[in-house]
């Protein structure tokens, strides 16, 4: 199975998280420790792309050290590649990136070093650096379009929208997201369209269409919510954070922040160092404006909600 493979569009992950839980118990009571490593590894990256880091890790490290040991080198290479998706430690995501490119470029499988380097130029602008990740997109881009992979090429520009918009250039970045999520739509997979989808909204909201970015921030959350996707939740839920210190309600925002950070930790899943600086921007203007015990109490108040009782919370908003 490729990287690209193990990536479930939205819409199934609940299906594809039942069909590997069911598959994982029949090959275990036969004691077929090949079915055993594949439904431990898409069970394991289904519940990590949901946004439970600690638990989605420990299934896809269960499944490495079965197929290490039936000398499965693709499958070994594919969980790497998940595993890399935990950047709790940065230093251990690049070394098990380049472990699975390492082993890819061996096996000569182009889909998987195309998932591999661009998962690595996330990994690079995550961190805030915004030049090295050019070539790994590049190559990953032209292995893409080589494999006649759409999927593949649309994960690419979604990526290229990403570093455009941490530069700033809002314009490039929205080219690249739209394109992304035409792509998409072409090939029938919505992975990463939601996402594209937010940064949208934030773009939006960066440059003063408050109506609009509304708009974006609540579609992506309910798509979000219906796929059971909780960091996609989190992330949208930022969003409206956001577009809520642009519009002076500083309590609002403070309690949604505190509710993504609580539901962040309990994920495992910590803020990539670009997002943080955003964040930390909104804070300093959040302090300004809140006195001391106000907002003590907002970001008191804020882990004490439920999921559901969040996502009301973020969607009031809205329409208020």
């Amino acid at each position: 199975m490729s990287p690209a493979s193990a990536r479930a569009d939205l819409g199934d992950l609940v299906q594809a998280r039942a069909l590997a839980e069911q598959g994982l118990e029949l090959s275990r009571a036969e004691s077929d420790r090949q079915a055993e490593a594949l439904n431990l590894f898409i069970l394991g990256s289904v519940i990590l792309v949901q946004g439970d880091i600690v638990s989605g890790r420990a299934l896809v490290e269960e499944s490495l050290a079965l197929h290490r040991a039936l000398g499965d080198k693709p499958g070994q290479a594919d969980a790497l590649f998940i595993l890399s998706f935990d950047h709790r430690h940065e230093a251990q995501a690049w070394a098990v990136s380049e472990e699975s490119l390492r082993l890819y470029r061996e096996l000569g499988h182009l889909a998987g070093v195309g998932g591999t380097l661009s998962r690595m130029a996330q990994q690079a602008y995550w961190s805030g650096d915004l030049s090295s990740p050019v070539k790994w997109l590049e190559e990953a881009l032209a292995i893409q379009r080589q494999l006649g992979s759409k999927g593949g090429e649309a994960i690419n520009l979604y990526l290229y929208g990403n570093l455009a918009f941490w530069q700033g250039d809002y314009e490039q970045a929205r080219a690249y997201f739209e394109e992304s999520i035409v792509l998409n739509d072409e090939v029938g997979r919505h992975t990463s369209g939601p996402f594209a989808q937010t940064f949208l909204a934030h773009i939006a909201l960066r440059q003063g269409d408050a109506a609009q970015a509304r708009e974006g921030f609540e579609d992506c959350l309910r798509q979000f919510h219906k796929a059971g996707v909780t960091i996609g939740v989190v992330f949208a839920i930022e969003g409206l954070a956001s577009l809520s210190v642009t519009q002076g309600q500083f309590e609002r925002a403070a309690r949604l922040l505190a509710w993504a950070d609580a539901t962040r930790e309990s994920l495992g899943d910590r803020r990539p160092a670009v997002e943080q600086a955003d964040v930390d921007r909104d804070l300093n203007a959040i302090r300004a404006r809140l006195d001391e015990a106000a907002l003590r109490a907002a970001q008191a108040e804020g882990p004490a909600l439920t999921m559901e009782q969040a996502i009301a919370y973020a969607l009031e908003q809205i329409h208020a």
